[in-house]
């Protein structure tokens, strides 16, 4: 498919200046890359590189923008293979598979959005892996790889410019994902949502409540030394009392018999 587009965009390029500056205002990021770019095959294979086997929207937006028609039944095709392929295609074949169009060094941390879902992947399609990825964050990503050991890691990238925007919409989709079995979701070095374990949220609860017990019982234990003071200072009192009257008592025979 992209040595078909390739061709027919050769056929009839667009200024190389139009097409760089094009492709710098859709992904700031790669700036740098373009600016040492001359020529439209360096272009285009800054292109290839971005696309990956299930998003190839810079592809698309190059086309679209400069209504390069010819190429568009390449992309159309394309893109049914894909969307019939990913509906077949069980995710535990796609598992450790990079989904690069060209093999290319990993993303940065802090250009990688980690879902972790609470799937068995043999019981679902990449489809269902594409449309959740699609769906909560729309075209700011793309898919990177798929792991799975307890539970199913999605792996995607994104142009670090688009952080904000990222956090942004996928925090108005979270919902979305809680429902579909969101274990984890992170966004470079920032974890927007953790599922906590029933033990975890109950390790801290039972922390507190013993130590709201300790304290009830340390005012308890303060209350009842307080009150036993008090009842001997009133055992003493009596004590006094009585002895004040033993010795009221004896003392009156004695002026009786003077």
């Amino acid at each position: 498919m992209f040595s078909n587009v390739r061709k027919v965009i050769s056929k009839c390029p667009p200024s190389l200046e139009d097409i760089k500056t094009f492709i710098e205002d859709f992904d700031s990021d790669l700036e740098a890359e373009l600016n040492t770019i001359n020529n439209l095959q360096g272009v285009m294979r800054l292109i290839r590189k971005k696309c990956s086997l299930a998003n190839i929207v810079i592809l698309e937006a190059v086309v679209e923008h400069f209504e390069i028609d010819d190429a568009q039944k390449y992309i159309d095709d394309y893109k049914r293979e894909i969307d019939e392929s990913c509906r077949n295609l069980s995710v535990d074949l796609c598992l450790n598979e990079p989904f690069d169009i060209v093999r290319a060094s990993p993303p940065l941390k802090c250009e990688t959005a980690t879902y972790v879902l609470g799937w068995e992947a043999t019981e679902h399609k990449l489809k269902d892996v594409t449309d959740i990825v699609s769906k909560s964050s729309g075209k700011f990503v793309k898919l990177v790889n798929i792991k799975s050991i307890q539970s199913i890691t999605i792996t995607c990238s994104f142009p670090h410019s688009l952080t904000g925007a990222l956090i942004i919409k996928l925090s108005e989709n979270l919902e979305l994902l809680i429902k579909n079995g969101l274990m984890k979701l992170t966004v470079g070095y920032c974890t927007i949502w953790k599922k906590q374990n029933i033990e975890e949220i109950q390790e801290p609860l039972e922390e507190e409540r013993q130590k709201e017990l300790k304290e009830t019982a340390q005012q308890l234990t303060n209350i009842i030394s307080e009150k036993e003071k008090e009842l001997y200072e009133m055992k003493k009192k009596i004590q006094e009392l009585s002895l004040m009257n033993k010795n009221k008592l004896s003392y009156q025979p004695l002026l009786l018999i003077m």
